[in-house]
């Protein structure tokens, strides 16, 4: 799902980065390489109150409507050259 912002071998110290931002921290060495991912994630950790499973479930959320709507343009192109 998040694989363009966050890649597998170091969620772990996106997520603490994530977490050390939320409360006044600075970002680890791994992290730092990738800014966006951890703001993307400390925001809606924020928002959520540090709630996890919810984070997650509004990442995916919000990747499913941009695909849809992807899909949606996609097949408007089609139409109108056939």
């Amino acid at each position: 799902m998040m694989s363009g912002l966050l890649t597998m071998t170091d969620t772990a110290d996106y997520y603490g980065s994530a977490l050390r931002l939320l409360e006044g921290g600075t970002f680890g060495t791994v992290a730092s390489w990738r800014l966006l991912a951890q703001g993307v994630l400390a925001t809606f950790l924020g928002l959520t109150q540090q709630n996890f499973q919810l984070t997650i479930a509004l990442l995916v959320l919000i990747c499913a409507i941009i695909l849809r709507s992807i899909a949606f343009r996609s097949s408007k192109s089609r139409e109108r050259v056939f």
